[in-house]
């Protein structure tokens, strides 16, 4: 049996069966992996069940894209020329590349084919513009946490900042965990870290770190604020012909 043969079997069991069944399959596979004419090492196997994994997410992930590319096309929010410009090229090749580095998940896989998505509507750019692209770029090094965080931060900034919260960073930690997915104000903290030095989130202020300044966006930077326009569903078009 070969390799592509192998390969081909597993991802079928992934998709019929769930991605934990990949690691008994594999197991059972054994041989027929390590007696092939490609020489498959032991720690290759031990590789392939997680390998498979994002590749079954990923044939998914590329048929929704798909879907709805085609569904905004039908309805008329992308011109029919739009596939064969520089932008879209540039974009889904800012997306393929982020799948072949995985892990993607669901939430990761949203935010890139929102941006894609949004670019090709020229809603928010126009076809020549390279913001899509560049935010595309910056979105395939973000983890989920950090999506998540960013996500939420720009949320709750659209409505009103407790006074408590507006100045005191560990009050803002703590208003984050009561409010989002991230149920605990360390790992707030944890994506807060990395998201300061990938310059979305403005940095804490005084020597002991315990201050900020949430009068942009909640602390988002107008990087941030831009990632999010191409994320969030609720923002008005920005951009004119």
């Amino acid at each position: 049996m070969s390799k592509k043969q192998i390969d081909k079997d597993l991802i079928k069991i992934a998709e019929d069966e769930g991605a934990l069944s990949l690691i008994s399959a594999a197991l059972r596979k054994i041989d027929a992996i390590l007696t092939g004419a490609f020489g498959t090492e032991k720690l290759e196997l031990l590789m392939i069940p997680g390998r498979l994994v994002q590749a079954a997410r990923n044939d998914r992930f590329l048929f929704q894209l798909a879907q709805e590319f085609k569904t905004l096309k039908e309805k008329g929010e992308i011109k029919n020329n739009y596939a064969k410009t520089e932008q879209a090229t540039a974009c889904l090749q800012e997306l393929l590349s982020a799948l072949e580095h995985p892990p993607v998940d669901e939430t990761k896989f949203e935010l890139l084919k929102s941006i894609f998505l949004k670019a090709a509507t020229e809603k928010l750019t126009s076809r020549n513009d390279p913001t899509p692209q560049l935010l595309m770029s910056i979105a395939k090094e973000l983890s989920s946490g950090e999506i998540l965080l960013l996500a939420v931060v720009y949320k709750l900034g659209k409505d009103k900042i407790p006074t408590d919260v507006a100045h005191n960073a560990y009050a803002w930690l703590r208003h984050i965990s009561q409010n989002s997915v991230l149920s605990t104000t360390a790992m707030v903290e944890f994506f807060e870290s990395r998201l300061i030095d990938k310059k979305l989130l403005t940095d804490r202020s005084f020597s002991d770190k315990s201050g900020i300044d949430t009068r942009l966006h909640f602390r988002l930077t107008d990087l941030g604020v831009k990632l999010c326009h191409f994320f969030i569903e609720d923002t008005e078009t920005s951009f004119k012909e």
